[in-house]
């Protein structure tokens, strides 16, 4: 009989701030059923989770600098981590649970190196698609490689699944945890004395996070710029815009828009989410987000497109308008804008169940994918 492994590793770079969110509730679910595991993750992950080693990236992940030199020494950093951790993987014999958020040369090299010398290895595809929208072979060929593939949606796993098949692949929630023990008060003040200003005090709708045309932002400003009656609101786009550049100087020269190009913190980013009367998700085609979970996860309101991802997670959720139509997304603004409060709270209430039910399905779905592999320990630790 083949022992079973000793240790999951979780290997997740991109988990500096906001984004170690994702961690944080995996590895509780993890402990809570039993399972020993690690997580491997940036130096400035800030969660205070049990089992985890701060190792990537202890330079640049701990300073602003966005220089041109950044990228150069973010590569060597990554590239001596893998190392390491290959070096150790080796002696160690963990399961190899690796998040896929890009798909770097080296990444590959990593994963392929795991895999010749005979680890098990699983790939946690946060989203199939580059965020440009191709798909690239090398991502490809990364989820070919690995002896399952983690999705958290079904909508996922079927374009996941026509690549490897159904059998090779697991679905279960997509982890998530509140934002507080990040925040400080002094931070949360510096974020509201930048933002009341700007916003002139009025009570505003917001899309928050990289601006990119997959998703949706030009089926928003159409339906912002149309919309007659802005009904005193401002509409905030704060993020970093990737591959809609051009659009930018058309959304700044709109009625009632404020446009922030830049990174949001994590501090900004909780205000914007508390302070917004809705969260704007016009999506066109996406399978997976984590601004959703953000807002959810937060206490925000969240208005999306009915792209699968929403579909699934949220059911019947009556903020929801179909994706790419201007006509809809207009209807849906005006009746945001005049939501009471009461309905604003009914809304909220069922996402919080939503949030509930996801974190009791997070723990039976991280006990069917690893429970076969690894060593049980005492629940609910």
């Amino acid at each position: 009989m083949v022992p079973k492994i000793r240790v999951v590793w979780h290997v997740y770079y991109n988990t500096r701030g906001a984004a170690g969110a994702y961690i944080d509730a995996l590895q509780k679910a993890m402990w809570a059923e039993g399972l020993y595991s690690r997580a491997i993750v940036s130096c400035a992950y800030k969660f205070r989770t049990a089992g985890v080693l701060p190792f990537f990236f202890p330079f640049t992940d701990r300073v602003n600098y966005r220089g041109i030199g950044r990228r150069l020494l973010r590569g060597g950093e990554l590239s001596l981590g893998y190392l390491i951790l290959w070096s150790i993987a080796l002696f160690e014999r963990p399961l190899i649970n690796f998040s896929m958020n890009e798909d770097l040369a080296v990444d590959w090299l990593f994963l392929k190196l795991c895999r010749i010398c005979g680890l098990v290895v699983f790939v946690t595809c946060h989203d199939l698609r580059t965020h440009d929208g191709g798909l690239s072979e090398r991502r490809l060929e990364m989820i070919r490689t690995a002896d399952a593939v983690i999705v958290h949606n079904q909508h996922a796993c079927e374009r996941v699944a026509a690549i490897v098949g159904h059998e090779n692949v697991i679905v279960f929630p997509f982890p998530g945890s509140p934002y507080e023990g990040l925040l400080s008060a002094h931070n949360g003040d510096v974020a509201k004395r930048y933002w009341e200003p700007k916003l002139d005090r009025r009570p505003f709708i917001c899309m928050i996070g990289f601006v990119r045309r997959s998703k949706g932002i030009e089926t928003l400003l159409e339906a912002w710029n149309t919309l007659e009656d802005h009904e005193g609101f401002n509409l905030v786009i704060a993020g970093l815009w990737h591959d809609s550049g051009e659009l930018k100087p058309v959304a700044g020269g709109l009625r009632d828009c404020i446009v922030e190009d830049r990174y949001v913190n994590d501090d900004e980013l909780v205000y914007l989410i508390k302070a917004a009367k809705c969260v704007l998700l016009p999506y066109l085609d996406y399978t997976h987000s984590s601004v959703l979970i953000s807002v959810l996860q937060n206490g925000g309101l969240v208005v999306t497109s009915d792209s699968g991802l929403f579909r699934e997670l949220l059911g019947n959720y009556p903020l929801m308008f179909p994706a790419g139509s201007v006509k809809d997304l207009k209807d849906m603004l005006t009746k945001v804008m005049r939501l009471s409060d009461a309905e604003g709270r009914a809304i909220r209430e069922y996402s919080a169940r939503i949030c509930e039910a996801e974190k009791r399905e997070l723990r039976e779905g991280v006990a069917a994918a690893f429970g076969g592999q690894v060593e049980m320990r005492h629940r609910g630790r």
